[in-house]
């Protein structure tokens, strides 16, 4: 019998880790096969339950904030070592908000800080913190406010809000109050980006506009952040500016491995790592797996590459199977690749009802040459 591994990551914004792969394991054209499915995320949005689906844990629903201050419900996982497994997306996610009222200098990461707290209040010995999917570019300010620090404006006046505009306000900040709790915890990010804090390969320049930052917000936006990352520097005598991953989820990276000596790592072997995906490989003869967009920076390090890296390794045959693909060349590494998007269907109609598309593509797949 034929042992198949489905590791596809999410189509962002339309279909999960989860769905896509039970929709294969349930629709793929193959008789006498056995099917494992593994959700796979590199730490943005479905991280936590990508992890969920493939350990022992404990599941915790609080409530938190928001990026823009509303309560709401959220959760994260408590696996049997005693290590809390969230992600940023859960309570400041780009996909938690319309299209319409996305807008960074309004967004703040107060509710992932939240998350932390209520964490350490159970015992926890470890943090892996998920920042993908973010809507924020407060420099991880929002967050800290919720773990204890303190930022006053020029006239010393508590700044109650920290978002992508007020930092800008900031004129000291007092860190003595940030849980002491947090110096027995050992903290890993889940980062799968490089970019620094500022410039033009920078949290501000390269990401903001998909956050919903007008063309003349970039710049204000910006200069906030340098003005912010100035004063941490000025506070604590430590420049993390140009940190690999410090730009990560509006500056989340570069608040954490400032003021938390938090560990950047990659979000992919982290999870790797947890659900012993490398075994789950050498075990099967054919592994499926695939992301929404395929395009040249997905050999940079992205899931469904990382995967093919892996199978080749071990001889596996492997097929990708992504929302739309731009790389015309991808023998060196996958078997075969398909793309839904335009072949088999238009964008319009992959985005209207992506469940059924993904359905009929499935089902036609001996059939579909794309």
């Amino acid at each position: 019998m034929n042992k198949i591994l489905i590791a596809m990551d999410s189509y962002k914004g339309t279909l999960s880790s989860l769905m896509l792969a039970n929709i294969i394991k349930s629709h793929y054209p193959i008789k006498d096969a056995s099917f494992t499915v593994l959700p796979i995320s590199d730490g943005g949005e479905g991280f936590v339950d990508a992890i969920a689906y493939s350990i022992q844990h404990k599941q915790i629903d609080l409530y938190v904030e928001d990026a823009f201050g509303n309560v709401i419900p959220t959760k994260y996982i408590i696996d049997d070592h005693e290590t809390a497994i969230m992600e940023l997306a859960l309570s400041s996610g780009l996909g938690m908000i319309e299209e319409k009222y996305r807008n960074p200098l309004k967004t703040s990461s107060y509710g992932l800080g939240q998350t932390m707290i209520d964490a350490l209040n159970r015992g926890v010995k470890k943090m892996i913190i998920g920042l993908g999917g973010s809507s924020t570019n407060d420099g991880g300010a929002g967050m800290l406010k919720a773990i204890g620090v303190r930022f006053y404006d020029d006239h010393h006046h508590e700044i109650e809000r920290l978002n992508g505009q007020t930092i800008s306000m900031i004129s000291s900040i007092d860190f003595h109050e940030i849980d002491a709790r947090f110096k027995e915890v050992d903290i890993q990010v889940a980062c799968d980006v490089r970019n620094p804090l500022l410039g033009p390969m920078g949290a501000t320049q390269v990401y903001a506009r998909q956050k919903g930052a007008k063309e003349c917000q970039v710049n204000q936006l910006e200069r906030d952040m340098m003005h912010f990352a100035k004063v941490v520097h000025q506070s604590l005598n430590k420049d993390d500016r140009l940190l690999e991953g410090a730009g990560a989820a509006g500056g989340l990276g570069f608040a954490l491995s400032s003021f938390l000596h938090a560990k950047l790592v990659s979000g992919f072997d982290i999870l790797a790592n947890l659900v012993n995906l490398e075994d789950q490989i050498r075990k099967s003869h054919l592994i499926i797996t695939g992301e929404g967009k395929f395009d040249d920076q997905s050999f940079n390090g992205k899931v469904p590459v990382k995967i093919a890296e892996i199978s080749r390794k071990y001889k596996k045959t492997v097929i990708g199977i992504f929302g739309q693909s731009s790389v015309k060349d991808t023998g060196h590494i996958f078997d075969k690749t398909y793309s839904i998007v335009p072949k088999f269907a238009s964008r319009e109609e992959a985005l209207r009802d992506p469940q059924r598309i993904f359905i009929d593509f499935i089902k036609n797949f001996n059939k579909t040459n794309v």
